[in-house]
């Protein structure tokens, strides 16, 4: 376990049980990615005493460690969601390269985009970046396709993606100078 990675794992399950959002980890994070990383604890009912307490560290703690499963369950069923999130990712990277330069660059794109450190090491842990990181991506995916294209799919798409961006981690916000800038670039 990552040493931040303890204070994120299991704070969806937290406030899915308690609705308490006074906690110490969603001081500078939206709760998305909190959800993502419990999305496959809900169904595991885990006994733990961490939905009296309000700090993150002791939270996580609770439970990976004292919970009524083993850690290591625990932590992979937490990381799950963003090893598909990764494989989303990939997705639009080579569909975004494909369409400018064409297939081989698409699959270009997307072996560079496999073996890059950075998302191997990123999409295997429960932390709030990566989920932002990818949602953001994807909405400036759907803008370029509206600036080129113009149709309507592509302005909801990019609002979509531009919300999950900003509900996973209020960094997410900086796509909005991004968005400015791209709008006014000729095509």
């Amino acid at each position: 376990v990552a040493w931040d990675e303890k204070c994120y794992i299991g704070q969806g399950l937290y406030l899915f049980n308690t609705g308490n959002f006074k906690t110490d980890g969603f001081i500078y994070h939206g709760a998305l990615s909190y959800y993502l990383n419990s999305l496959f604890l809900i169904p595991l009912n885990i006994k733990t005493d961490a939905w009296s307490k309000d700090n993150c560290w002791d939270i996580g703690n609770d439970i990976i460690f004292h919970s009524n499963y083993n850690h290591k369950t625990i932590v992979f069923l937490s990381r799950l969601p963003f090893v598909f999130i990764a494989v989303l990712l990939g997705f639009y990277v080579f569909k975004w390269a494909k369409e400018l330069y064409g297939t081989p660059a698409g699959l270009f794109s997307l072996m560079l985009y496999s073996f890059s450190p950075n998302i191997i090491a990123n999409s295997t842990m429960a932390m709030t970046d990566f989920a932002s990181v990818v949602f953001m991506f994807i909405a400036l995916y759907y803008f370029w396709n509206y600036i080129k294209h113009k149709k309507n799919i592509h302005v909801a798409a990019t609002g979509i993606f531009v919300g999950l961006s900003s509900l996973s981690k209020l960094s997410g916000i900086y796509i909005f100078p991004i968005l400015l800038l791209l709008s006014l670039s000729k095509d």
